[in-house]
């Protein structure tokens, strides 16, 4: 019970797989994913509501 107790692990205890590390990266991808997706879906309203 130290300092790092509080902190996840950086094993995965079933697997003993290293977790990848969250980096701006992922989020940045997150990002762009969610942009997408936001497009997609307006560009398929507008198209419905016209059609």
């Amino acid at each position: 019970m130290g300092r790092n107790s509080l902190k996840p692990p950086d094993r995965d205890p079933h697997t003993g797989i290293d977790h990848p590390i969250p980096s701006g990266n992922a989020r940045r991808w997150a990002a762009i994913l969610l942009l997408v997706l936001f497009a997609l879906t307006t560009i398929g309203g507008l198209l419905f509501a016209f059609l």
